[in-house]
């Protein structure tokens, strides 16, 4: 299982910091971050073993979301065995 729950609405420029959180499978794993602007994804990370993310939008959007993809640190696939994504909407400050 693989969990996240940042708050929304946030202001622009405002760092927004998102965790996390897998059960079950290996003990180490890797995370791949997303960012999706309500028409495409765009890879906010390479695979690595950082579970968090940290994201500063520069525009208001009501329609982004912030996904990651979770596998075990053995793995050499570039799939994700956990996924998780949630919706943010961005504000004007």
């Amino acid at each position: 299982m693989l969990d996240m729950h940042p708050r929304s609405p946030r202001a622009r420029r405002t760092t927004i910091t998102c965790k996390a959180s897998a059960t079950g499978g290996g003990a180490r794993r890797q995370y791949k971050w997303f960012v999706y602007d309500g028409s495409r994804w765009t890879p906010a990370s390479k695979w690595s073993t950082n579970d968090t993310f940290r994201w500063t939008p520069l525009t208001a959007n009501p329609r982004y979301r912030i996904a990651v993809w979770a596998r075990s640190a053995s793995s050499m696939s570039d799939d994700f065995e956990a996924y998780a994504e949630v919706g943010l909407a961005i504000i004007e400050n």
